[in-house]
């Protein structure tokens, strides 16, 4: 599937283990999704962080719990 959104970074679960930065990709008021790339942790966002707060065309598999695994970021293969 392909999604158009605005990639946000935000910090989460601090003092935990997972504390970290997570790439979430905001389509609409009502729907986003966190982003990992396959074989990278959650809080890995450090090839999705170029894009921040910009609009782009994401593609990738949704999951539960709206996870999606990413494939490509505006046609650029991840």
């Amino acid at each position: 599937m392909k999604y158009e959104g605005i990639i946000r970074i935000v910090r989460e679960l601090e003092g935990s283990k997972s504390e970290g930065d997570y790439a979430y990709l905001e389509v609409d008021e009502e729907h986003s999704y966190r982003l990992y790339r396959h074989g990278h942790l959650a809080a890995d966002v450090a090839f999705i962080r170029e894009y921040a707060d910009q609009k782009v065309v994401v593609e990738g598999v949704e999951e539960e719990y709206n996870n999606m695994c990413i494939t490509a970021i505006n046609d650029k293969e991840v």
